[in-house]
């Protein structure tokens, strides 16, 4: 898939590679584009995503396809990072004991949090992929309970490696 850099960014429809790894994109519009590509299935998560993407000092993506009329195809070899380690977070109510479905997380990196993270919510049911070989922070709660770790620190560190998986209990605290 190619991610437009422009004034309506977001995603184009993407294209499956061939078994050597290639792929090719029709329809770009103009513009700065930057290719990304994810397998979750499989642990490599979003290569763009701002926990994982290959950066310059400044922040700019690295391999942006710069098109126009006068260069209207450009080719860019990237490499998807290294396999994802894969989190379950067992949530329960630390009173009842009950599972609690409804995650919310916070992903960051512990030598760059405020510009490398990702946060969001889904199923505790799911797994997390986790940036493996370095330390992440994680934070986690649910509607009607406290955010954890308690303990006021900047968050739970992790440091996995490639494709590891781990799980980890939560009893979460109501507020």
């Amino acid at each position: 898939m190619a991610v437009y850099l422009g004034a309506h960014s977001g995603p184009y429809p993407a294209s499956r590679s061939d078994s050597t790894g290639h792929y090719c994109l029709f329809n770009v519009p103009y513009g700065d584009n930057v290719p990304a590509a994810d397998d979750p299935t499989h642990g490599y998560a979003n290569s763009q995503a701002s926990l994982y993407a290959a950066t310059t000092d400044n922040k700019v993506p690295v391999n942006v396809a710069h098109l126009s009329a006068e260069h209207p195809q450009a080719t860019i070899d990237f490499r998807l990072p290294y396999k994802a380690a894969l989190l379950m977070i067992h949530l329960t109510d630390a009173i009842t004991g009950r599972p609690q479905l409804a995650l919310f997380y916070e992903l960051s990196a512990q030598a760059d949090p405020q510009g490398r993270y990702m946060k969001g919510s889904q199923s505790a049911k799911n797994q997390l992929l986790v940036p493996p070989n370095e330390n992440v922070l994680l934070k986690v709660s649910a509607p009607g309970y406290r955010e954890w770790p308690y303990d006021g620190s900047p968050g739970y560190v992790l440091n996995l490696l490639p494709g590891e998986r781990k799980t980890i209990e939560v009893p979460l605290q109501p507020k």
